[in-house]
């Protein structure tokens, strides 16, 4: 077993200039899946016919829409972390500061209640990205593709 990645907020800093990929607008899903322009950011892009994302994988969801601006994350942390869910995967909730820089709202095996995802009747981080397990609980970057 891999040493556990912890991250922090300096981990966050300058995701806008990791890799992107463009995701499809979709359609307002209640309080907590907005419609509007959104952008996956990762780190580190995996190797070739890697079969799951390396401990210290960091994704970045920015949704832009007319209602409010969100910025989630989620980190391959290891070590058996969120091992009832998405295992391995601990989400964040994020926020950009007027210089730039990105502070970190929330983090956990789930967002908490009151916060955008927190009471998800999907279930959560952890519900939707259940549907991605063979893909690691990642729905946008495929690992078959890479």
């Amino acid at each position: 077993m891999h040493a556990p990645f912890i991250a922090l907020e300096r981990s966050f800093q300058g995701f806008q200039n990791w890799a992107r990929v463009d995701l499809p607008d979709r359609p307002e899903q209640g309080n907590t899946h907005v419609a509007g322009e959104t952008h996956e950011y990762i780190n580190t892009p995996t190797e070739p016919g890697a079969k799951e994302f390396p401990v210290g994988t960091i994704f970045v969801k920015t949704v832009e829409s007319t209602k409010k601006s969100d910025i989630f994350g989620m980190v391959k942390r290891g070590a058996g972390y969120n091992a009832s869910g998405a295992s391995g995967w601990e989400w964040f909730g994020l926020r950009a500061r007027p210089d730039g820089s990105v502070a970190i709202v929330w983090r956990g095996v789930n967002a908490p209640d009151g916060e955008t995802y927190g009471g998800d009747p999907l279930g959560g981080c952890n519900g939707c990205h259940g549907a991605a397990a063979k893909n690691d609980h990642v729905h946008a970057y495929s690992l078959a593709h890479r």
